[in-house]
Order: C-alpha cells, then structure tokens, then sequence
C-alpha cells in the first residue's frame, strides 16, 4: 500500500520516469490503495497540464455517508450537574478585605498620576527667567 510519505515520493519519481522500482510496481498491481492514488497523481498531472477530463466522476455524497456510518453516534445522555452560582453578597463575604478597598486606591493612584503629569506639563512648557 502506497500511503507512506516516501512510498508516495517512490511513485511521484516513477511517475516522472527517474525511479523504476519492481517492488513498487508490484504493490501498484496489488494493492487497490495504490491503484487509486496512481489514478490519482495521474488526474493531478492531467488537471497541471490543463488535460483534465471533461467528465470527473466525484462521488463525494457516498464518501461523506460512508464516513458517516463509521462514526460512532454522539448522545446527550450525560448530564452535566449545574454548579449553584454564589449571591453577590455571598461573594463579597467570600472576597478578602484589602480586595474590596483595592478599587479606591487604584482610583487614588490615578488622580495621582493625572494631577502629578499636568503639574509637570505646566513647569515644562514655561519660559525660563534669564
């Protein structure tokens, strides 16, 4: 079966005329796998070329339900348990104290900076006195 990377660089070099290899000629009569992705490379060659087909037979709606028998159904009968959320109350008894005043002093700490700035803007922008 040709679905090793470098059994597929083996068959692109067989392809293109620069490898021939007996074992690689033997799976490609073999092995449907590698029939089809010799079919495959081909059909890539031909589309590169602008030889392509004027009919491609493209059975994907087989492909995407064979797919689909194999996955295994997905039920919902696991039930999750809900988790009870806490009261805001609750919470705030949960919080430390230095948290809840953590709000005020970021508040300060940002008057301070903005007032500290403007000071420093208006000492900047004056004249100096020779």
């Amino acid at each position: 079966m040709v679905n090793i990377m470098a059994d597929k660089q083996k068959l692109s070099a067989f392809m293109d005329g620069d490898l021939i290899d007996n074992a690689l000629i033997d799976a490609l009569e073999k092995d449907q796998e590698s029939k089809q992705t010799w079919q495959n490379y081909h059909l890539i060659g031909d589309v590169m070329r602008g030889d392509e087909p004027q009919s491609l037979d493209w059975n994907i709606a087989e492909s995407v339900a064979s797919a689909l028998e194999n996955e295994p159904a997905h039920t919902s009968d696991i039930v999750m348990p809900i988790e009870s959320q806490p009261t805001p109350a609750q919470a705030k008894r949960l919080l430390p104290a230095w948290i809840t005043q953590f709000g005020q002093v970021a508040v300060a700490a940002c008057v301070s900076l903005a007032v500290g700035l403007r000071g420093a803007a208006v000492l900047w922008a004056r004249p100096c006195a020779a």
